[in-house]
């Protein structure tokens, strides 16, 4: 008989495997609607293995793995809302950074309870989600990269990755490769975010709510139902309980411009924050 230590590994290792396999389909799928030339500069699923060999030697090191999710918002974002904003903060993020590419997105994330078993959701228990991180960090070294950044774009992502990057880093930093949790860009961004709309007098957060809906409307009007927009629990700036649309917080008076704000206060944080420590690195 297997013991139950076991049984679980394999049934882990299996799922983590799987989910691997639908990264593949779902950035092969949202790579046909999205071939412009730049994008092709950054994203590795655009170069065949000889080029991303090149591209590594000509001193593209620093790869980052940044996560989306895939989950019920309401009746008024899609389910893809993460995916979507990832792949263009990402391609911002790698330009301005330099030397650094873009590793497929992984779209499946932790969820908590409340959005589980919602229609569209897809969640990953945070041992799996943290094992196929790992197994993705762990390709991109044997690829030749020195820099890993892991990222996210949900909230129940950021501390398996950060707990992930601490156990990887001890693991291969004497062998000069470096792995590192980003977080500016989300929990920082958030916070400043956040406390710069409650000044107008105006609830700043929740799931479906003001910052999350403008920032997906700033990526694409087609993303979301203004003519469905609603309203969940206001408490806590917008971040209480969701109800049981999964939503929460008040996004009637989100828009494009405000999206736009958003999108550059993440991305300025995050190339800030790795550009801070890259230089740390390089100078042990």
């Amino acid at each position: 008989m297997y013991n139950s230590e076991l049984i679980k590994a394999i049934h882990n290792s299996a799922t983590a495997l799987f989910v691997l396999l639908l990264v593949f389909m779902n950035n092969h799928v949202f790579g046909q609607v999205s071939k412009s030339s730049k994008e092709q500069n950054v994203f590795i699923e655009y170069f065949t293995s000889p080029e991303l060999s090149e591209k590594i030697q000509q001193g593209f090191t620093t790869v980052l793995i940044y996560n989306g999710g895939t989950e019920a918002t309401g009746p008024h974002v899609v389910l893809g809302k993460h995916n979507f904003r990832v792949h263009s903060y990402a391609h911002r993020i790698a330009d301005s950074l330099g030397n650094t590419l873009v590793a497929p997105i992984l779209p499946f994330a932790p969820n908590g309870p409340a959005l589980q078993n919602m229609v569209g959701t897809f969640t990953l228990d945070s041992l799996t989600f943290s094992m196929v991180n790992e197994q993705l960090a762990i390709s991109m070294i044997s690829s030749g990269f020195k820099h890993i950044i892991f990222m996210s774009d949900h909230f129940n992502s950021q501390q398996p990755l950060a707990e992930l990057a601490k156990k990887l880093d001890s693991n291969y930093h004497a062998k000069g490769v470096d792995v590192y949790y980003a977080g500016d860009g989300y929990t920082k961004a958030r916070r400043q975010i956040e406390d710069d709309i409650e000044k107008r007098n105006i609830i700043p957060g929740g799931h479906g709510g003001l910052w999350d809906v403008s920032e997906t409307m700033a990526i694409s009007k087609k993303l979301v139902r203004p003519n469905l927009f609603a309203v969940g629990d206001t408490t806590q700036k917008g971040n209480g309980p969701l109800d049981h649309h999964g939503v929460s917080g008040d996004p009637t008076k989100a828009n494009e411009k405000l999206g736009k704000q958003f999108a550059d206060i993440r991305i300025n944080l995050y190339v800030a924050e790795i550009r801070k420590h890259l230089k740390a690195f390089r100078t042990e």
